[in-house]
């Protein structure tokens, strides 16, 4: 318990470090989205272990390494012609390992590739925002994370009924009830904390979309979390790294965060 909450500690710190360097200049905020990047693709690249051949490992490694700063520095087009060279590789390993491959293990580097790399592309998305964008990261940085505390704590204490035993058997209905309750209060503080005190005279439909925003982010959240027990079922093992104590490893920790972020990014691309 200890080292999961220093660590948790740690991790808030680097968080709103990260914040801080944004407002000197946005790009800075690309740091630490591209460090949970390369630092997870090598979690899931050690998690798929004998899966892929060196060839297929080093175009994930390249992919991730060139992926996301393409986009950053070079725009859109660079990173799309990167993905679909990176796409192409991909199934030119079966060509150039025919006798040596598995047909899934194609599948197994599209998916390192695409998780987290390609994830993580909306949190870059929202950091670009041209209004809005610090509102959006503030969301997707604390709905997914307080829907996770709120259900560890809550889930540990009420335990009852699992969730997903076959996926993930410490996680019980109480505790993803207490994830939404965990939410919607991070939304909420979101929005009070924003505002800075200032009501408008359609304040409560405000608070209304701003809950509404909290039990989505936090569902997909869960949805998110989900889906990595699933890979990690598959590929039995518990924990994507051990790099964080007490919590695993970076995919461990953003696997919530991610699928939240495609939430936001849509909620946000719509109303901005």
């Amino acid at each position: 318990m200890f080292k999961r909450i220093l660590t948790g500690v740690m991790l808030i710190g680097l968080v709103v470090g990260s914040f801080l360097l944004r407002l000197i200049d946005t790009r800075l905020f690309f740091i630490l989205i591209y460090l949970c990047s390369v630092v997870g693709t090598f979690e899931m690249l050690k998690a798929l272990d004998y899966r892929l051949s060196f060839f297929q490992r080093s175009i994930v490694i390249a992919f991730s390494i060139c992926f996301l700063p393409a986009y950053v520095f070079l725009g859109f087009k660079a990173s799309i012609l990167i993905a679909f060279t990176v796409g192409v590789l991909c199934l030119l390993t079966l060509v150039f390992e025919f006798d040596k491959l598995e047909i899934d293990s194609v599948g197994y580097t599209f998916l390192a590739c695409f998780y987290p790399n390609l994830m993580l592309l909306p949190i870059i998305l929202m950091n670009n925002f041209e209004t809005h964008s610090l509102l959006a990261l503030l969301l997707t940085f604390i709905v997914a994370p307080c829907a996770d505390t709120f259900a560890y704590f809550i889930g540990s204490f009420f335990k009852g009924r699992k969730l997903s035993p076959n996926i993930s058997p410490k996680k019980t209905i109480s505790g993803a009830i207490g994830g939404i309750i965990g939410g919607v209060i991070g939304a909420v503080l979101v929005w009070a904390c924003y505002s800075k005190g200032h009501l408008t005279e359609v304040w409560y439909i405000e608070l209304l979309i701003y809950v509404i925003i909290g039990v989505i982010g936090s569902l997909v959240s869960i949805v998110g979390d989900l889906i990595e027990g699933a890979i990690k079922r598959k590929l039995t093992i518990k924990d994507m790294g051990s790099i964080l104590p007490g919590h695993g490893g970076v995919l461990d920790r953003i696997d919530g965060i991610m699928l939240s972020a495609m939430f936001i990014f849509i909620f946000f691309m719509f109303i901005r």
